[in-house]
């Protein structure tokens, strides 16, 4: 059984903004997101994306709920895969983790292994995405169901296939295209949005100095130990009160510490060691987030 702690872990790192933009092509209306709904068809927008609540909302068909539910929906997962696949995405599959998942034990593999895509688009364009079913998924592209990017530029054919290929796979070969073929013309992994600028390209991502780990000091002698890929807006979004559920209970005061790393595991050393000393009871980051969690074992660990 998958547990409670690592399920909030997997909503708090992930925005269902970032995911439900993938399907649909959404514009800021007042404080939501609108748009065509994915799970009926209409011509009016009425699929909405609250992302402070992180939830969503279809006054067309009915449908809404959070962004397990939203990928539950819209990749047609059970539960767990569901699960996965947004964990996966987070960075928090790990030797720790997936014993979570042997529930089912064909879980993994059909999560982490699929087949890597690039369709060919009108006006010279691409699109890479990966996928379980590669006939169900490019017959989507080609019927106007896929991603925001091949509903704007037609699909006009299947350029290559890759089976037996992982998530990250598919981000090698997004940015493999984007170089040959400029960002502007290239969506897939990591840098699916329709509107896009160069800060947000791999070659601008990768040379970044505000991606990694860091430890702020909150009221009352406790600490948070964060990562993220935009540093400043992470922190921004702690001391807003709109973080985790940890810097809500307790104010953050200042930022103690960065670590610039692309690797998560920064945050995980980082976490273990501020645990180790200033006590483990005042500290909460990496998979660690639930303000009434028992003392972790690696702890224990010399």
């Amino acid at each position: 059984m998958i547990p409670e702690e690592f399920i909030l872990e997997v909503k708090q790192k992930t925005n269902i903004y970032t995911i439900v933009a993938v399907y649909v092509d959404l514009k800021k209306v007042g404080k939501n997101w609108q748009g065509l709904c994915p799970f009926h068809k209409e011509k009016t927008p009425s699929f909405h994306v609250n992302e402070e609540k992180q939830v969503f909302k279809c006054f067309g068909c009915g449908k809404g709920g959070g962004v397990i539910d939203f990928i539950e929906e819209q990749e047609r997962k059970t539960f767990p895969q569901a699960i996965y696949s947004l964990a996966l995405r987070a960075g928090l599959i790990n030797e720790k983790t997936s014993p979570f998942f042997n529930i089912d034990s064909s879980l993994a593999e059909s999560v982490t292994k699929g087949t890597v895509y690039v369709l060919l688009l009108e006006g010279n364009k691409y699109y890479i995405g990966f996928t379980n079913d590669v006939e169900r998924r490019v017959k989507q592209h080609f019927d106007g169901e896929g991603a925001v990017w091949t509903k704007k530029n037609k699909p006009i054919r299947l350029l290559k296939a890759f089976e037996n290929a992982s998530l990250e796979f598919e981000d090698e070969m997004t940015e493999e295209y984007m170089r040959k073929f400029g960002w502007k013309n290239v969506r897939g992994g990591n840098f699916v949005f329709t509107e896009m600028d160069y800060k947000e390209t791999p070659e601008n991502i990768h040379q970044r100095k505000r991606d990694g780990a860091y430890l702020l000091q909150l009221a009352g002698d406790k600490y948070y130990v964060g990562f993220s890929t935009n540093i400043e807006d992470d922190i921004t979004k702690q001391f807003n009160g709109r973080g985790c559920e940890w810097t809500k209970l307790h104010r953050p005061i200042k930022v103690l510490k960065v670590v610039k790393s692309l690797n998560r595991q920064a945050q995980m050393n980082m976490t273990l060691i501020a645990m180790k000393d200033l006590g483990w009871e005042n500290v909460r980051g990496y998979r660690w987030l639930d303000p009434f969690i028992d003392k972790p074992p690696e702890l224990d660990i010399d």
